[in-house]
């Protein structure tokens, strides 16, 4: 009897624990075409605070703190990049970066990208 009680109670542990393990599980999302197209530094100063941007550039040089210096063929813009959104990954200057990010445009601060992937160009 007991070793029917304790079989039930782990069955049960295990079935509790497998489906909190799936609600855990990472998603997967959409892949396919975008609303929001590839950008440049020079589209930046257009759009509305908070609009997503997709860049493809360069990190010229870091500026402080989580600020970067980024450069594309149409200007330069700084860049807020967490420590957390670099994933591992070490460029350079001649190392070409694919951005994802929001505009963030203070009333009485420059317009700046908030990162939130960094990745490199295809």
């Amino acid at each position: 009897m007991k070793k029917l009680l304790l079989a039930s109670i782990l069955g049960v542990a295990f079935m509790t624990s497998s489906a909190v393990m799936a609600q855990l599980a990472p998603t997967g999302g959409f892949k396919g075409p975008s609303a929001v197209g590839m950008a440049t530094v020079a589209d930046v100063a257009a759009m509305p605070d908070d609009q997503h941007v997709i860049l493809e550039g360069y990190i010229e040089q870091h500026l402080r703190g989580d600020k970067y210096l980024f450069k594309d063929n149409t200007g330069k813009i700084t860049v807020e990049i967490d420590e957390d959104d670099w994933r591992g990954l070490t460029v350079e200057p001649t190392t070409k970066v694919q951005i994802n990010g929001e505009v963030d445009k203070g009333l009485f601060e420059e317009t700046t990208v908030d990162v939130d992937v960094i990745q490199l160009a295809k």
